[in-house]
């Protein structure tokens, strides 16, 4: 049984028994889960808000803080981690198929919150995507785009620490927990 003893997804395993590093399904799901959060902590507050000045750097100019700094990538890196972030919430298929997390939401009764989570990735990959020339450049002539992609991520990353969480009866990392943006 999956979350809340809903059905698990077709193809899901059914439990943890036989495992050595985890006592039952649930808790290899929530450790799986973990790893969404990459999105929060990492790109929305390091990768994007940090250079930007949004956050633990006020001095206006912040952006010798960007992830790649030289090779002028950061926002092409942004947007492979977003892509990650799907490959892992929507499945690990090209297309998006296979079991994903959007599937969990699917079988608790949330393909609403599925649905707002994956057109909300899809505004916040639309938004990196459209970055150009870099990061680096944008943050100099249009800051306010990169507030705006940051606001797309933390929409994502909104909806990933309350209703995701919630739905999926799954815990914040210990890293999110105290976060309270």
């Amino acid at each position: 049984m999956g979350p809340k003893g809903r059905k698990l997804p077709t193809g899901s395993p059914s439990d943890g028994s036989g495992s050595a590093t985890f006592s039952s399904e649930h808790v290899a799901l929530n450790a799986v889960s973990n790893a969404l959060f990459y999105l929060d902590k990492e790109v929305k507050d390091w990768k994007i808000a940090r250079p930007a000045g949004l956050s633990e750097c006020f001095s206006g100019n912040c952006a010798d803080l960007v992830e790649s700094r030289y090779a002028h990538a950061s926002a092409a890196y942004v947007l492979r981690n977003l892509h990650g972030f799907r490959r892992l919430f929507q499945g690990c298929s090209s297309d998006g198929q296979g079991i994903g997390f959007d599937d969990w939401l699917v079988a608790v009764g949330a393909e609403d919150l599925a649905n707002a989570m994956i057109e909300a990735l899809d505004e916040a990959e639309r938004n990196i995507a459209d970055i150009s020339p870099s990061l680096e450049a944008v943050l100099v002539s249009d800051p306010d785009r990169i507030a705006a992609a940051h606001a797309k991520v933390k929409g994502l990353t909104d909806l990933l620490k309350a209703d995701f969480i919630t739905m999926l009866d799954l815990e914040l990392p210990i890293t999110t927990a105290s976060d309270n943006d």
